[in-house]
C-alpha cells in the first residue's frame, strides 16, 4: 500500500495525535480508531481517542473506549476512521488529517487519504496498513479490528461477504481476538429501553409499495419515553429485511434537536445512490443521511421516497 510509509512518517512527526471515531459511531469505525490507538501507545506518541457523541455500553467491549473525550485539545494531527465527510466527524477540523475509510462516497477531504472501497470494513484497511508497516498485531488491536469486521459485514451476511473476509477473520481470531465477547456485545447485547423501542417501532411498522418498502418513523419524543438512543433504532430495519416480500427498509427519526436522521437498508436499492442525492452517503446495501430541522418527518418522508422510487426506475 502506497500511502503507509506516509501514514507512519506523519505519524513519527506529530506531536500530539486524536484518532476519532465519527459522531454516532458503529464498532468498525471505533474499532479501526481504537487499533490505531494501541498502535500509536506502542510508538510512545502522545495521543488521545475522541469521539463528539456519547459511546453506547455495548461498545465497552473495545479496548480503550473507556478514555475517549468529546472534544479536541492541542492536537496537530487527527487520524478519522470510517467517516466518509467531515461532517461526519461533527467538531472543526485543525492540523493534519488523515482519512482512512472503506466508503466508495467518501469525499477525500484528508491531506492524507486511505480509502479502499471493496474492503468490508474499515478495519480490513488498517489491517492493510498494518501488515505493510510489519507492525505487530496485539490482543486489544485484534479485537479491536475483528469487531470492526463483525458489524460491518453483519455478521457475514452481507453480499460483500467473500473468502476473504473469513480469512482475516481467522487470521484475527488467530492473532488474540476474542471471538465470543465480540459477538456477545456486539450482536447479542440488549437493554430493556431497547427491547422497548423494538418492539414500539415494529408494532407502528408501515408496509408500502405491495410490501416492498419498510417504513419506520420515530419522534424524538419516543427516544424519551423508552430512555432509548438512535442507535437502538436500527435493529428494527435489519428485523424488516428478514420478511418475505420487503426488499428496502428506510428509517426516519426526528432528533433531540428536531433534525431528522435518515437510514436505509436493501438488497434491491441503491442506498448509497439515495442517501448521496441530500449530501449523505454510505455503501449500496446499508447508508444514511440528515436533514435540518426545518425538515419535518414528513417533508423527510416524501423526499426519500421519491428518490427511493427514481433510483429503482433508474436501475430498470
Amino acid at each position: 500500500m502506497k500511502e503507509a510509509k506516509e501514514f507512519l512518517d506523519m505519524i513519527k512527526e506529530a506531536s500530539y495525535i486524536a484518532v476519532v471515531a465519527h459522531k454516532d459511531p458503529d464498532a468498525d469505525s471505533l474499532g479501526s480508531a481504537s487499533a490505531i490507538y494501541s498502535f500509536c501507545l506502542q510508538l510512545h506518541k502522545k495521543v488521545s481517542f475522541v469521539c463528539v457523541s456519547e459511546i453506547q455500553r455495548h461498545f465497552f467491549i473495545l479496548p480503550w473506549v473507556d478514555r475517549i473525550k468529546h472534544s479536541f485539545g492541542s492536537e496537530d494531527l487527527l487520524i478519522v476512521c470510517d467517516a466518509a465527510s467531515w461532517e461526519r466527524v461533527g467538531l472543526d477540523k485543525r492540523g493534519k488529517v488523515i482519512n482512512i475509510d472503506h466508503h466508495i462516497t467518501n469525499k477525500h477531504y484528508g491531506d492524507l487519504n486511505i480509502i479502499k472501497d471493496d474492503a468490508i470494513a474499515t478495519t480490513e484497511v488498517v489491517y492493510d496498513l498494518f501488515r505493510e508497516l510489519d507492525v505487530k498485531i496485539n490482543e486489544k488491536m485484534a479485537t479491536a479490528l475483528y469487531a470492526g469486521v463483525v458489524d460491518d459485514s453483519d455478521s457475514f451476511s452481507s453480499s460483500k461477504t467473500d473468502s476473504a473476509t473469513f480469512a482475516l477473520a481467522k487470521e484475527l481470531i488467530e492473532l488474540g481476538a476474542k471471538h465470543k465477547d465480540v459477538v456477545k456485545y456486539l450482536q447479542k447485547y440488549s437493554t430493556l429501553s431497547h427491547l422497548r423501542l423494538l418492539g414500539a417501532m415494529l408494532l407502528d411498522m408501515r408496509l408500502l409499495k405491495d410490501a416492498t418498502i419498510a417504513l419506520f418513523e420515530v419522534e424524538y419524543v419516543k427516544f424519551k419515553r423508552y430512555g432509548a438512543d438512535y442507535e437502538d433504532a436500527k435493529e428494527a430495519l435489519e428485523r424488516a429485511l428478514e420478511l418475505p416480500t420487503v426488499k428496502t427498509s428506510i428509517l426516519i427519526l426526528e432528533k433531540e434537536d428536531g433534525s431528522i436522521k435518515i437510514s436505509l437498508r436493501s438488497c434491491e436499492v441503491d442506498c448509497a445512490s439515495v442517501a448521496i442525492r441530500f449530501g449523505g452517503g454510505g455503501h449500496s446495501e446499508r447508508a444514511g443521511c440528515e436533514f435540518g430541522h426545518d425538515v419535518s418527518i414528513q417533508e423527510a418522508r416524501e423526499k426519500i421516497l421519491e428518490e427511493v422510487k427514481r433510483v429503482e426506475k433508474k436501475k430498470r
